[in-house]
């Protein structure tokens, strides 16, 4: 479990960073409030929200973080276009739920670190 976790925080850091700078402060504001989206609405509805406000960068490490811990590849496409030869059992959906609010809190304190956390 160490392991996993030391995982996700490195690929955490290695997504923030690779955030372009004109998108930094969009991508701040959406992951600050991600982990307490995702406990009140689902991961589901929070994925929709994400992909109506343009936010396809914060989706994709979404992705890239619940494949360390699910391994379940294209979460975001399969529950957003349906895109799966078999639908996600309930287990799975809260394994990945649980993953996202984990990996919600590794990409929020990196961007806090990188982008300088004072914006609201």
């Amino acid at each position: 479990m160490i392991h996993k976790n030391l995982e996700t925080a490195y690929k955490a850091m290695a997504l923030v960073k690779s955030v372009e700078e004109g998108k930094r402060e969009d991508y701040l504001r959406a992951v600050k409030g991600l982990g307490s989206m995702i406990m009140e609405n689902g991961i589901a509805a929070t994925l929709l929200f994400l992909k109506k406000k343009g936010l396809g960068d914060v989706i994709g490490h979404l992705d890239e973080l619940l494949y360390l811990k699910t391994n379940i590849e294209d979460f975001s496409s399969r529950v957003i276009d349906g895109k799966a030869d078999e639908p996600l059992t309930a287990s799975e959906y809260l394994s990945a739920q649980m993953a996202a609010v984990d990996g919600a809190g590794w990409l929020k304190r990196y961007a806090e670190i990188y982008f300088g956390g004072d914006v609201k």
